[in-house]
Parts: C-alpha cells; structure tokens; sequence
C-alpha cells in the first residue's frame, strides 16, 4: 500500500516585487542582472525612472557602510551592459563605501559628511556629482567624462590612486588637499573651462599611460609639490594651462612630443629639480610659454626646440643648469622678443643637431641675464641674437667632434648673428667661418654679425670688456670682433690713461659701423722686422703700442669710440727690454709675438655694397692678437 504524502517543489528563487527598504535587491535593466547591496548598517530602495534609469534611496547608512552594485554572473541570454544611475540620495550623508564598477552614474549623489574608502563606477556621465567632504581612499571610475555641470570635489586628502580615462568639459574634479596616491589615468583631457585640481601636494607624482590635454581654457592646477610626472604619449596645452604652484621635485618624462599653443602655459612656480625630458619636439606657437619661477636641474629635448614665429618662449627666472637638444633651437626671428629666457645662469647648453644651411641654433633670440657656462653648439649659430649679461664661458670639451664650442655647417659657424656679454668672453674656439653677409647685401636677414664683450642687452656700451682664450679655426669675412668699442660716438682714438676722467660719447654709440682698421704686428727680427696684418686699429712693435692705424680712404673720418678693454691679451709675449733693442748684437733676435693666433683662416673685408661693418679686432689692447698661421721661430 502506498502512504500518500507532498511532494516537494522544485527549488527555484523568484524575483521579489517587494519595493520597500531593503539590504539586496535584484535588478534586471538593458539585458543584464544587477545586485544591489547594502553591508555593515543601512537599506536601500529603487525606483525605475522614464528611460530606464534608476534612482537609488539609501536609509539608515554610517561611516562603515558599503553599497556593492554588482552584475551577475553572465547568462547565454543577458548581455554585459552598464547598470544607468539617474541618482544617489543618501539620506544620512554618511557612508563607507561604494563599489559599482558595474554602474555608470549620470547624475547627482548626496555629499558625503565623513571620509569614505573607496568610490568605483564604470563611469561619471556629464551630470554626475560625487562630493565627499573628508578623505577619499581611492577613486576608481572607468570612464570619468563631466560636463559643465559635472564634478568631484574631494574635501580632503586623495590617499589612494586616481585611474580610468579622464574628460572634463567644462566639468571640474577637484581634491582640496593631497593626494599621497598616483594620478594614474590612461589619458587625460581639460577643455572648455574645465578644471583638475589639487590644493596641496601629489606626492605619488602624475603617471599617463597615454597623453595629457588641456585646450580650450582648461585648467591642471597642482597648488604645492608635484613629485613627478610621466606621460606615455606627449603633452599638448592647446589654449589651456598647467601649473604647479610650488615645486616640481621629481623627474619628468614626456614620451613622444610636446606642444604649447593659443596662450598656452606650462608653468612651475619655483623649482623644476628633477631631470625634465622629451623624446621629440618642443613646440610653442601663437602665445604658448614654458615658464619656471626659480631653477630648473636639467632640460632634455630628444628632437627641437621650436618657437614658432607668433610663439611664446622658454623662461626660467633663476638657474638653468643643463639644456641638451638633440635636435635644432630654432626660433621665432624676432629682435625684441626672447625665444629662451634664463633670469640668473645658463649651464651647459648643448645643441646637437641642425638643418641643411640652417645651423643648430636658427633665428633665435637667446637671453641670460648673468652668465652663460659652457656653450656647445654642434653646427653652427645663424641669424641669432646671444647675449648674457655679465659672462660668456665656452669651457668646450670638444664633444661636437671639431674642439670648438661652436662647430660649423658646412663651413660657417656663425651667420649673421650676434654674440654679447656684459663683460667677458672667455675659453671659446669657433670651429669654422664667422660671416656677415650685410656688405655685400644689405638686405640680407639676421644680425650683422659681431661678438662683443662690454656691452649689454639694452646695447649700451661698458668699459672694462675682455675676450681672452678666443680663437676662430676659420676665417673671418665682413665680421667684428669687440671688447668695450662702440662703432660710433667717438674719434677711433684711445682712452685716456691714469685718472683723467672717462670720455663720454657723442650721440648714441650705438648706431653707425665699425671702422676699417688698418694695424699690423711685427714679427721677424729686431734687424729685419716684418709687418703682419692684425686687423686691428692699433700697430705694434715688440708687442707695444706703436701708433693707431685706420684706413683712411675706406674709413676717411673714423668715429669708433673706444673704452678700455682688451682682447686675447693672455696671448701677448713679453717684450723685449729696452736694452736688448739697442744692443747692436740683438739685430737677429725674434721680435715677440702672440702664443696663439686669433684668426687662423684669416679676415676677409669685402668692397661694401652699402653701410655695414669693416672687418676687424676692436679693442684698446689688442697686443695678444694674430692673425693667421703663426711663422716657425
């Protein structure tokens, strides 16, 4: 017989239509299956809106609570979408954590009182708002894109990383404090007004793998230390600006290019300590500037440096220590406008490479207001203007392959430019030809090309200009070089000595050419001695003064005011003394000349075409020049 009984149902969990407060509810929305979760004290309720979006209630929760959005494991026939959040309202303003990397928020959340471990979404849509007024831990969104209404103000400290990709359009993501994490997302783009803030210190430094933007008016604003930066796939400030209000202390990568444009800026407001690097071009033009408020350790540019002619500049108010380009500094070709400003000294510039008949440095205009140590330039200076205001030491170690601070391309190292310090040019070898082509066509573009010692940025003339340790390994065409003489204002006599009172110019020295000199050296000996040309306005006999020399049809009434200064003088040998010259035995003794020739090629003074300088060595003391090969002994 058998017992009659119930047989069991099969075991099945059905969707709850129970709406009310809540710990879990199960979602269904675009195809997929959600879970909302709500741990550690609080309930939750949902309401479908028009569209499909969901507004979530959250009751009850504290400072431990954690609200999971998750999906379910995927099914043959769900799909993988995004569960979309309309809104948040936590009606405490209290909770722990949100984790809903499986959600994407489109609209407001209710600010958070506390600080908060962790907040993921897979995005942040234009509208979105996540205000927590404490300590975030990590923020981890997918996709964070907001709008001018958009925003994330964290009111304390980020202590976690920030990934995901990031946009702000006209949205603002703002940290009121540090963030001791990595600002790590894969690309990151401010336009339109938008803002990326911190108030005080990154100290986990800026790490993309892919570029960082800002265009339009946007804003990367960090307000302290930013301890760092590496960018996989260049830099790009279209209109737009970044800025560390203190000090960049880490080092700085920037894989691929870099371009500051549209009144761009890239500023530091004090120190750039750690090496910065580009692997190709830096390019500024129409307003874009780098700017640096005190000293920048190194500066690397794996291509060129080009401020292009509405650019900007490169300005450092304090140090710059070491500028290495491996590719040409052309730039903008403006007279007035600085291409690289460096407020106290320049160290070590070295530019490497260059174009066909173009030079390494091209069309630049290049200030440094005290000195400039250590000067390397592969091939060659053209239609550029270099001054610094006290000090010009080449220190060349020959690394360009020719011995010389300043190479050549093809057989001219210096076109039509002009080198000036305040006081003195020293240690530099000029590997190659140093031309002015103004003489033979006055309306060739560049400087007529001089290297002066005793003049400043502004063109006034100093006293006291010394060159010394200066050689030219080629020759000197229609070109001048100057230690304190003006080309005009004066008689082209010498200063007076002792302690009458210094001349003062007539008119402004400044204008006019410089004269055509007509001054030789005597070498051979004491019995037979033998002028060579020096290319200077004074003679000399047994390496002293002897008389001024100009070529007076060329030069008939000469103008150059001349200023104690001198040229080269650690090449000038001891004269002999008086008695050896009148001793009659003396007739073959060499008379003494220079150590070290000036000039090796020689000087080249064309017939000019119209008004430009005379080739020549301008200086009151020009005994340690010569020109030329120096004769055997």
């Amino acid at each position: 017989m058998v017992t009659p009984r119930v047989e069991s149902l099969e075991e099945r969990q059905l969707l709850s239509l129970y709406t009310g407060p809540s710990t879990t509810r199960p979602i269904a929305s675009n195809g997929s299956m959600f879970t909302i979760s709500v741990t550690g004290g609080g309930f939750q309720t949902v309401k479908r809106l028009k569209g499909g979006q969901l507004a979530i209630n959250l009751y009850s929760t504290n400072a431990n609570s954690q609200v999971v959005i998750d999906s379910q494991k995927l099914k043959a026939h769900f799909s993988n979408a995004q569960l979309d959040i309309a809104r948040i309202n936590v009606k405490t303003g209290q909770l722990g954590s949100i984790t809903a990397g499986s959600a994407n928020l489109l609209g407001p959340m209710t600010p958070l009182n506390n600080s908060v471990s962790a907040i993921s979404f897979g995005t942040l849509g234009r509208n979105a708002t996540v205000d927590v007024n404490g300590d975030l831990g990590e923020l981890n969104v997918g996709q964070i894109n907001l709008g001018p209404t958009g925003k994330v103000h964290v009111g304390g400290n980020l202590t976690g990383s920030l990934g995901g990709s990031i946009h702000l359009d006209g949205g603002r993501l703002v940290i009121d404090n540090d963030v001791t994490g990595t600002l790590n997302p894969s690309n990151l783009l401010v336009e339109r007004g938008g803002i990326l803030a911190v108030g005080h210190d990154v100290s986990g430094g800026i790490d993309l793998a892919g570029r960082l933007e800002a265009r339009s008016n946007g804003l990367i604003n960090i307000g302290h230390n930013l301890a760092g930066m590496k960018l996989g796939r260049g830099l790009s400030l279209q209109g737009g600006r970044f800025v560390v209000g203190n000090d960049l202390t880490g080092e700085t990568s920037i894989s691929s290019s870099a371009e500051v444009t549209d009144q761009g800026l890239f500023n530091v407001g004090r120190d750039l300590a750690g090496t910065f690097s580009i692997q190709d071009d830096l390019t500024l033009d129409r307003g874009g500037s780098v700017v640096v408020g005190r000293d920048v350790a190194s500066l690397l540019v794996g291509g060129s440096l080009i401020v292009q002619p509405t650019g900007g500049f490169v300005g450092v108010r304090g140090n710059l220590n070491q500028l290495t380009i491996n590719g040409s500094l052309t730039g903008k070709g403006s007279p007035l406008f600085s291409d690289l400003f460096v407020g106290l000294n320049l160290n070590d510039l070295t530019v490497a490479g260059g174009g066909a008949n173009q030079g390494g440095i091209q069309n630049a205009n290049i200030e440094v207001v005290k000195n400039l140590f250590g000067f390397d330039v592969h091939h060659g200076v053209f239609h550029s203007l270099i001054t610094a205001g006290v000090l010009i030491d080449g220190a060349g170690d020959g690394s360009n392959g020719s011995g010389a601070n300043i190479g050549a391309d093809g057989v001219d190292a210096i076109l039509n430019s002009e080198i000036r310090a305040g006081m003195e040019i020293r240690k530099f070898t000029i590997g190659g030809d140093v031309r002015s082509e103004f003489a033979l066509n006055p309306d060739a573009k560049g400087y007529p090309t001089r290297i002066v010692a005793g003049q400043d940025r502004s063109g006034n003339y100093l006293t006291g200009g010394t060159i010394r340790n200066f050689q030219i390994t080629g020759t000197m065409i229609d070109s001048v070089i100057a230690a304190s003489v003006a080309p005009s204002g004066g008689d082209g006599t010498l200063p007076p000595g002792g302690y009458a009172p210094p001349r003062m110019p007539t008119g402004d020295p400044t204008q006019g050419t410089y004269d055509a000199p007509a001054g030789v050296i005597f070498g051979g000996t004491v019995g037979s001695p033998v002028p060579y040309p020096n290319y200077s306005a004074i003679t000399y006999y047994n390496e002293t003064f002897k008389e001024l020399a100009y070529n007076l049809q060329l030069s008939p009434n000469p103008d150059d005011f001349i200023m104690p200064g001198s040229i080269n003088a650690d090449f000038a040998s001891t004269p002999l003394s008086q008695a050896q010259l009148s001793d009659a035995s003396s007739a073959i003794l060499p008379l003494p000349l220079p150590t070290k020739s000036t000039v090796l090629g020689g000087v080249v003074s064309h017939t000019h075409v119209g008004q430009a300088d005379f080739a020549g060595i301008f200086a009151a003391d020009t005994r340690g020049v010569f020109v030329g090969t120096l004769p055997d002994r």
